[in-house]
């Protein structure tokens, strides 16, 4: 990564599958970690970029092989997406930037993996191949015969074959409509490169009959270029549209989907029963992940709950230096009585020793008492291995990613909530950088508010290990 300014932002520029690839980072990161995917033309007309970076969003860009929408581009802008959520910590969804033939690239990118796509900023899209490079209807070809042999390359196209053609932006507009994504649609009423009435407004026209949120603006009395809006006030509602309205789904969660990712927790050295059954009493009516109970309560708690809410436990807990043999005896005896779910924990002295073979070994030892006692009752037990972020380093971190990976293990967790630290954004990010893609990650210790569980999600926690968060949910 090489550092440089850029219009006042710190940018890095980097190298991605061969291509040259460039981050701008904002100086404050909203919450949420969004981002902006320029898709062609990186630093023309960025006053929209510009200001959604001075909103915290981050600005991504990769090279074209060139600038008509291939399927090789459309292709590696998807891996793209996959290597940056993960490098950066970036949300999973980017709002896609594309001016002129920045605007093809984006729709053919959008129908393709919708996945990555929250909202879409087209500013004089391309949608029309035999309108813009070609001039077969209201405008002029694009720069002579340049824009039908650059079309010609990246196609191989034959004349014949392009008036056959079925690929168009145009063609595809069905599946962006299925995708609703958000759109943010400018034009020039004189535009005679992309003439709006063969290109954009077929969009427009899609996205009003199926009632999508739009934000058309119509630049009166002007041509192709200048694209962008020069008016502050203009541009801040465009901005606005974007940042309102990028909230898909997977972004803005509901409770109900952070309760299904929630082991509602209690493991308090004085718990009772009659707190216990609390605990499983809201784990059935909230619909929680698990109940998160000591072992001495599974057997009662397994018969109490019936089935009706799966029962996850703990071994080795807190300090996780009991012997494997111990550890394994536990986890046994702990399926044997109706645990679904079993979370360890490792010993870090071993950790700092360098020992991390005997670390994989413990794990292991532990997977197979699961797997055995699991089998012999017809069930398969989740397995989660606690690392104790507080106390190691990154490196320690790391290595343990790579560890638990190995072990047969389903997820890492990052703390007991009994040490000295609990879970961080920092280790979530960490963690969903280096673990292996089967091994799933519980963040757990201090998640105290429905807005830090959001972000522990969004970072790639698939399990949230807390007792707060059904409290916060009953007290409203």
């Amino acid at each position: 990564m090489t550092y440089s300014e850029y219009h006042g932002f710190r940018r890095g520029d980097f190298e991605f599958e061969g291509r040259h690839a460039i981050i701008v980072f904002p100086d404050d990161p909203e919450p949420r970690r969004r981002w902006i995917l320029k898709m062609e033309y990186f630093d023309a007309f960025p006053s929209f970029h510009l200001e959604m970076i001075r909103r915290g969003w981050h600005l991504l860009f990769l090279e074209n092989i060139n600038r008509w929408g291939t399927e090789q581009d459309t292709d590696a802008k998807a891996r793209f997406c996959g290597h940056v959520i993960k490098e950066f910590g970036l949300s999973e969804k980017a709002c896609l930037e594309g001016m002129s033939c920045g605007g093809l690239c984006s729709v053919n990118f959008a129908s393709k993996y919708p996945g990555y796509v929250s909202a879409m900023y087209l500013d004089a899209p391309v949608m029309n191949l035999l309108s813009c490079p070609m001039g077969f209807g209201r405008g002029i070809p694009l720069d002579g015969e340049t824009g039908w042999n650059e079309l010609k390359e990246a196609y191989g196209f034959e004349l014949e074959e392009l008036l056959a053609y079925r690929g168009h932006p145009i063609d595809k507009i069905d599946s962006i409509i299925k995708g609703r994504f958000p759109l943010a649609l400018l034009y020039g009423d004189r535009d005679v490169l992309v003439p709006y009435p063969e290109n954009g407004a077929f969009l427009e026209r899609a996205y009003r009959e199926a009632g999508l949120p739009l934000f058309s603006v119509c630049r009166k009395g002007c041509g192709h270029h200048p694209h962008g809006l020069d008016d502050p006030e203009e541009l801040r509602k465009l901005c606005d549209f974007v940042e309102n309205n990028s909230e898909t789904e997977e972004n803005d969660m509901d409770i109900k989907e952070i309760l299904s990712k929630v082991d509602h927790t209690l493991l308090a050295v004085d718990a009772t029963w009659e707190q216990i059954r609390g605990i499983i009493d809201d784990g059935i009516r909230y619909h929680t992940a698990s109940v998160c109970i000591p072992a001495s309560f599974v057997k009662k708690a397994a018969e109490y709950a019936g089935g009706r809410v799966k029962i996850c436990t703990v071994i080795g807990f807190p300090n996780g230096y009991s012997i494997t043999r111990v550890k394994s005896f536990e986890a046994k005896c702990a399926v044997e009585d109706g645990a679904d779910e079993v979370d360890m924990v490792i010993n870090v002295g071993w950790v700092k020793d360098g020992l991390y073979g005997q670390v994989l070994d413990d794990i292991r030892a532990v997977r197979k008492a699961c797997d055995d006692a699991g089998a012999a009752c017809g069930r398969r037990i989740i397995l989660k291995v606690i690392i104790e972020t507080c106390l190691l380093t990154d490196d320690e971190k790391i290595r343990m990613c790579e560890v638990v990976s190995d072990s047969g293990a389903d997820f890492i967790k990052t703390s007991t909530g009994f040490s000295k630290g609990g879970a961080t954004f920092d280790d979530i990010r960490l963690f969903k950088k280096h673990v292996a893609p089967h091994l799933k990650i519980k963040a757990a210790g201090g998640i105290s508010s429905i807005e830090d569980a959001m972000e522990f999600i969004r970072l790639g926690a698939d399990r949230l290990g807390t007792s707060r968060i059904v409290k916060i949910v009953k007290s409203k």
